[in-house]
């Protein structure tokens, strides 16, 4: 059917859901129209770009071929070039010393020295340094004055030992003017090179340059032993309960070289032990070949033992002052001798004294029922009831006092302090010229006591229980406390005055 011309507009009998059927067709014949200049217009836009891109990839194409063509790769010399499975050893011979590297299966070690430790990674440097030696600048081709460049017999070599049984040999002269690098030749080669100084650094080094400077690692927050063996062995262990009355402040216990153990000063132990792992660590290699009798590491040298609660170990052997800031070590297992910084070995040279707590007696109060104190035919007694958790009373001389006064010269005692070491050998005399006795509560059963004998004229010699004596006490801290006290029917009386016993300590 013709539908044009039945859609004459004109026509006015024309059905009219055929004229609407007419104009869709129209409608959809323009849309089509239009869509498909849209399809052109995109396509000629997206032609452009393409050519555009294409023009500037050309463009981007030829300016790097310019920038190739106009760039000169720098002429080299390969004075070597291997596979680190072609060599069997490098020996280097220059004002440092000798040593040669050999292959053990699949690691390198000094020969002679195999004891010797090399850190891993400078070593594998070292040896990779080995395999490409390159240089960018011939200074002469054919040079028949290889003096004046420092290259003679007594140059410096780095020999390279070949797993085919030859050898390259590399002499290292003197630097050029500027001091950038080092003249260089190739034994069988009359040229002369011109190593860079980073590259020629590695032909020039000695052994204790791929040495390792670590120690063994210890955990300090986690120590479970420590002795220092020397003259006087020095043993210190984690703090555990050694006596009943038994009041320690300390994490740690001095069990040798005192009879009896003795509680380690926190204070001081704490910063001589920051000081230590602050400074553990190598800091120069003075040479193996040391006479013993300047590094005092023979068997007067002190040892330094340390174990953490995980297993790890340090041994370190200590000598003398090497005259520069430090003393001269070394490990038990290692025959190589180093130097560590002395300020942070301050702790192995320590007295004993100086690392104890003086304290002569520290119990707590509330470990107690009652102190007595004697001296001579005078006695005092100070004791504790308990009438329930929260409420207690005090007695003096069995007459009841403030809580005040009797824990004021409780605290006295408590801070008797030794000023010093009994000297080994002292006799002291039959009978204690004072004695502190605590007597424990119910909890806490049993005596101890402390005793002071007559040692000269300003010190006591103390004993506890019977321990032998070896601390000192001046007399002035016992003097103190009985001046203090008076007896007046029964009752104890502290004396108010300006008496402030830590100066006193101090102008001791």
């Amino acid at each position: 059917m013709d539908l044009r011309r039945h859609c004459n507009p004109a026509d006015s009998s024309a059905d009219y859901h055929l004229r609407n059927v007419c104009l869709s067709q129209e409608e959809k014949s323009l849309k089509k129209k239009k869509q498909l200049f849209v399809i052109l217009a995109v396509a000629l836009i997206l032609s452009g770009a393409y050519g555009l891109v294409n023009l500037s990839k050309n463009k981007n194409l030829k300016s790097e071929e310019s920038i190739e063509s106009s760039y000169e790769v720098p002429e080299s010399w390969k004075l070597t070039e291997l596979d680190e499975a072609d060599l069997n050893s490098v020996t280097l011979d220059n004002e440092a010393g000798r040593f040669t590297l050999v292959r053990k299966a699949d690691d390198w070690l000094v020969q002679n020295r195999e004891n010797l430790k090399l850190d891993p990674q400078a070593k594998a440097e070292f040896i990779m340094s080995f395999l490409r030696v390159i240089s960018f600048d011939q200074i002469s081709p054919n040079s028949s004055n290889a003096v004046a460049y420092g290259l003679d017999e007594n140059s410096n070599k780095a020999i390279l030992g070949l797993t085919d049984g030859s050898e390259i040999i590399l002499s290292i002269g003197s630097t050029n003017p500027s001091g950038s690098g080092h003249y260089v030749q190739n034994e069988g080669d009359p040229a002369i090179y011109l190593l860079s100084s980073y590259i020629s650094q590695a032909l020039l080094a000695n052994v204790n340059m791929l040495r390792d400077r670590s120690l063994p690692s210890i955990n300090p927050q986690e120590l479970a032993y420590m002795k220092i063996s020397g003259n006087r062995e020095i043993e210190i262990v984690p703090h555990f309960q050694f006596e009943t009355f038994e009041s320690g402040l300390s994490h740690f216990l001095m069990t040798s070289p005192y009879k009896r153990p003795v509680p380690v000063n926190s204070e001081t132990f704490s910063k001589e032990m920051e000081n230590l792992f602050k400074g553990l660590f190598i800091q120069s290699f003075p040479g193996d070949d040391t006479d013993s009798s300047v590094t005092g590491l023979n068997e007067s040298a002190k040892i330094l033992t340390m174990k953490d609660t995980s297993g790890a170990e340090l041994n370190l052997l200590v000598g003398k002052d090497d005259g520069q800031g430090g003393l001269y070590c070394k490990l038990p297992e290692d025959p190589g001798i180093f130097t560590i910084s002395k300020d942070s070995l301050k702790l192995v040279n320590m007295r004993p004294f100086d690392l104890a707590d003086h304290f002569i007696r520290l119990i707590g109060i509330d470990l107690i029922d009652r102190l007595t104190v004697r001296r001579g035919s005078k006695t005092w007694e100070g004791s504790i009831k308990r009438l329930d958790k929260e409420t207690e009373e005090y007695y003096f001389q069995g007459k009841k006092i403030e809580e005040d006064p009797f824990k004021e010269m409780y605290q006295k005692v408590l801070y008797l302090l030794s000023e010093g070491e009994t000297p080994e050998g002292t006799q002291v005399s039959a009978n204690a010229e004072i004695t502190i006795e605590y007597t424990g509560n119910s909890a806490n059963p049993g005596k101890t006591k402390a005793e002071f004998y007559n040692y000269n004229d300003d010190y006591y010699a103390v004993r506890i229980d019977s321990n032998p004596s070896e601390f000192l006490i001046g007399r002035y801290q016992l003097d103190v406390i009985f001046s203090d006290i008076t007896i007046d029917t029964g009752f104890c009386i502290f004396l108010t005055n300006s008496l402030n016993i830590q100066n006193i300590y101090q102008e001791h």
